[in-house]
C-alpha cells in the first residue's frame, strides 16, 4: 500500500501515475453516465416486462374471440336449412374483414350482419395488437441490450476505480466522514433518483401522446378519403387509387397504434388520467371495432368523425397536462434536490480533504486556495438537470394539432398532480417493478455508491490537482 509522505519521489511518481488513471477511468464513466442509462434501463426494462405481460393477456383474448366467433357461426348455422348446415358457414363466418365486405356487397346492413363484421373486426383488432406488442418487444428489447452494454462496461469502470483507490490507500481514507453526513447524502441521491426516475417515465409518456396526436391527425385525413369512395370493396377507389377497406385497414391501424399508446402512458406515469379515463377509453374501442360499418353510410362516417375529434382533442389536453406536469411540478423537485445534493457532495469533501492533508501533509496546500482552477471532475448528479432542454413541444405537432393547442387555455387544466402524492405513487412503482427485475450485471450503482462516489470523486480533485499536469482541453471537456 503507497503511503505518500513516507516514500520519496518514486513512490509519488507511483501515486501521479495512479491517479492520471484514475482520471481516465473516471472520464469514461462520465461519458457513459451522459444519458442516465441506470434511469433509463429501469424504465425501458420495466415497459418490456409489461409488454410481455400484455402479449400473454392479448394471446388469450385471442384465442377467446376465435372460440366465440366459432360459437356464433355454429349457432347461425344451425338456423339455416339442413343443406346449408356445417362447415362452408363456419369458414364464411371466420373468414377476414374484408372476405365478410365483399360477401355481403353493397346492402344495407342489418344488425345481424353488424355483429359479425364486428366481431371479426375485434379480432382482426386484436391480432394487429399482438403483432405490435411483438414489434413494440423488439425495439425495447434492443435498448435494454444496449443499456446492459452500457451498464456492464460501467461496471468495470468502477471495479477499476476502487482497485486503484485500493493502492493509494484512499479506500480507507473515504469511510472517515460523520455516518450522520453521509448517511443524508444517501437519502438525498436515493430522492434525487426517484424523481429523476418520474422525470424519465413523463418523458416518455409526453413522446408517446406526440405519436397519438399525430396519429389521430392521419385518421382524420383518412376518413375525409375514404368518403370520396361509394364502396367498400376493392375495386371502387378513391382519387389517389385506394381502395376503401385498404383505407379503412389503415385508419384501423393507426386506431390500435393510439390506444396502445395511450394505455403505455398509463403505464408509465402510474395513475389514472384525465380526459382519457378508464370510463372513455372503451368509447373509443367500441368505435374501432364498428370501424368498417361506420364507413359505409354518410351518416355513421359523420358520427365517426364527430368521435375520433373529440379524442384528438382530449388527447392534446392530456399531453399539454403532461407538459405543465413535467414544467411546474416534476424540474423545480429536480432541480431543489440536485441543489441539496451538491451542498451535501460539498460538505463531505471538505471533511475528506482534511483527511488528505493528514495523508499527505507535505503537499503545497496552499496552492488550492491561491489558483482559480477549473475542477477535473464534472459531477455526474447535475446530468439531469443538463437534461431537461427547453422543450418546444408546439415544433413537434402537426398543423392540425399545433392548432387546437394553440387554442387551449392552460389555466383550465386538470388539476396538476401533489408532488407528495406523484412521488409516492413512483416510489411503489419501482419498488414492485425492482422486485421483479434482476439487475443484467453484478453492480448497478444505488443510492448509497453513488454518494460515495460522487464525494470522493469532489475530493480526489484536489489531491490530483496538486500531483498530476491536467491538460487543458481536458479540463474543458470535463
Amino acid at each position: 500500500m503507497l503511503q505518500g509522505n513516507s516514500e520519496g519521489n518514486l513512490e509519488m511518481d507511483k501515486i501521479r501515475h495512479l491517479l492520471k488513471e484514475y482520471i481516465e477511468t473516471e472520464r469514461k464513466i462520465q461519458i457513459l453516465e451522459v444519458n442516465n442509462p441506470v434511469t433509463v434501463f429501469y424504465v425501458k426494462k420495466s415497459q418490456l416486462d409489461q409488454i410481455d405481460i400484455n402479449i400473454e393477456e392479448k394471446m388469450k383474448n385471442i384465442e377467446s374471440l376465435k372460440q366465440n366467433l366459432h360459437f356464433n357461426s355454429t349457432n347461425r348455422s344451425s338456423k339455416t336449412r339442413s343443406g346449408t348446415r356445417g362447415t362452408s358457414n363456419r369458414r364464411k363466418f371466420e373468414r377476414s374483414v374484408h372476405e365478410v365486405l365483399i360477401n355481403m356487397g353493397d346492402k344495407i346492413f342489418g344488425q345481424e350482419e353488424q355483429e359479425i363484421l364486428a366481431s371479426t373486426n375485434k379480432l382482426e383488432i386484436a391480432l394487429t395488437e399482438l403483432e405490435m406488442h411483438h414489434q413494440e418487444k423488439v425495439l425495447l428489447g434492443n435498448d435494454v441490450a444496449q443499456l446492459v452494454t452500457i451498464l456492464s462496461e460501467m461496471s468495470e469502470e468502477y471495479k477499476k476505480q476502487d482497485y486503484i483507490l485500493s493502492e493509494l490507500g484512499l479506500d480507507e481514507n473515504f469511510q472517515t466522514a460523520t455516518s450522520d453526513e453521509e448517511s443524508e447524502l444517501v437519502d438525498l441521491e436515493s430522492a434525487r433518483i426517484t424523481i429523476s426516475e418520474i422525470f424519465e417515465r413523463w418523458r416518455e409518456a409526453r413522446n408517446e401522446l406526440l405519436e397519438a396526436s399525430s396519429q389521430f391527425s392521419m385518421v382524420l385525413v383518412n376518413i375525409e378519403e375514404s368518403s370520396k369512395t361509394p364502396t367498400i370493396e376493392t375495386p371502387i377507389v378513391s382519387t389517389n387509387g385506394r381502395g376503401q377497406y385498404e383505407i379503412g385497414e389503415e385508419i384501423r391501424d393507426r386506431l390500435v397504434s393510439i390506444w396502445q399508446a395511450l394505455h403505455n402512458v398509463q403505464f408509465l406515469v402510474g395513475r389514472d388520467l384525465p380526459y382519457c379515463t378508464d370510463t372513455e377509453l372503451p368509447i373509443l374501442e367500441k368505435a374501432m371495432t364498428y370501424l368498417f360499418i361506420d364507413l359505409r353510410t354518410h351518416e355513421r362516417r359523420k358520427h365517426a368523425t364527430n368521435c375520433y375529434c373529440a379524442f384528438q382533442r382530449r388527447t392534446l389536453a392530456l399531453l399539454a397536462w403532461v407538459e405543465k406536469t413535467i414544467e411546474v411540478v416534476i424540474q423545480p423537485i429536480l432541480a431543489l434536490k440536485q441543489e441539496e445534493v451538491d451542498e451535501k457532495t460539498k460538505l463531505l469533501s471538505q471533511l475528506r480533504v482534511k483527511n488528505l492533508y493528514n495523508k499527505f501533509p507535505n503537499l503545497d496546500w496552499d496552492k488550492l486556495h491561491n489558483i482559480e482552477k477549473k475542477t477535473i471532475f464534472q459531477n455526474d448528479l447535475i446530468q439531469d438537470i443538463k437534461n431537461m432542454e427547453v422543450f418546444d413541444i408546439y415544433s413537434k405537432l402537426d398543423a392540425a394539432s399545433r392548432k387546437i393547442m394553440f387554442d387551449f387555455n392552460y389555466n383550465y387544466l386538470a388539476k396538476l398532480p401533489d408532488k407528495t402524492i406523484l412521488i409516492g405513487g413512483i416510489r411503489k412503482l419501482t419498488s414492485e417493478q425492482r422486485e421483479k427485475t434482476v439487475p443484467p450485471v453484478q453492480k448497478i450503482p444505488n443510492a448509497s455508491e453513488r454518494a460515495k462516489r460522487v464525494t470522493r470523486m469532489a475530493s480526489i480533485d484536489n489531491l490530483a490537482y496538486l500531483l498530476v499536469e491536467i491538460d487543458t482541453n481536458f479540463s474543458d471537456d470535463g
